[in-house]
């Protein structure tokens, strides 16, 4: 497989270049440099796991995409695990971030708030599927630290979710208050409805996708225990 680096897309951030630097002198300070490379290798190892899979993704691949040696690989990484797993890292604490802006910046009325949220979520994956397929489908084959940095990812979510529906609570005191799985619950809902779109490979159609996504989200919080038997 070849995928030239100059058609990778930014890594999870999206506002970060990822050509690769001039040769020669330039005026970029070592951390710069540093800095860019290590991008550009997270960038490339979601590439190549989103394209080959992650079992049979090696270490010439990451550097071929990322454009730099084997030397400035291990300079940072260890193998394709570690680098995978802080490349995942990484597109966690910058969804959340996004979502959390999202939702600081959206209207406060009603579902506006869950709606941002929602439509962050799902731009991320129209906009990048390979960010999507790599570390929504892929990321389980990399490991036990694949678990630990996704309960962090959905515990992020999960808690955005409780600050959010308790503010509303203040406005619409008439609104349950939730069972409390019910905030993993609505996170679980809202990955699989990812998982699903990417699996079908079709376009994705983010404004239903975001009020479907609202519409079971508040089924779910609004869920009431079942009363006892008997």
């Amino acid at each position: 497989m070849t995928i030239e680096p100059n058609s990778i897309k930014p890594l999870v951030a999206r506002t970060q270049n990822m050509d690769q630097l001039p040769r020669g002198r330039h005026s970029l300070t070592r951390e710069e440099v540093t800095s860019s490379q290590r991008a550009r290798m997270m960038r490339a190892v979601a590439i190549v796991v989103a394209r080959k899979g992650y079992g049979d993704t090696v270490v010439e691949n990451i550097v071929s995409v990322a454009g730099v040696s084997r030397k400035t690989f291990y300079e940072h990484f260890t193998d394709v695990q570690d680098c995978f797993l802080h490349a995942y890292a990484e597109f966690g604490n910058q969804i959340i971030d996004e979502v959390a802006q999202a939702v600081a910046a959206s209207e406060t009325a009603g579902s506006e708030p869950m709606r941002a949220a929602y439509r962050t979520i799902f731009t991320l994956l129209d906009e990048d599927r390979d960010v999507a397929q790599a570390f929504w489908l892929d990321a389980v084959s990399a490991g036990p630290g694949y678990a630990e940095t996704r309960q962090r990812i959905y515990g992020g979510f999960a808690e955005l979710l409780r600050i959010g529906y308790a503010q509303r609570r203040e406005l619409e005191s008439e609104l349950p208050e939730p069972i409390e799985s019910a905030y993993a619950a609505a996170v679980g809902m809202a990955a699989e409805m990812v998982i699903l779109a990417v699996l079908s490979g079709e376009e994705v159609d983010t404004d239903a996708m975001v009020e479907d996504a609202v519409t079971f989200t508040l089924a779910i919080l609004q869920a009431q225990p079942l009363p006892a038997d008997g």
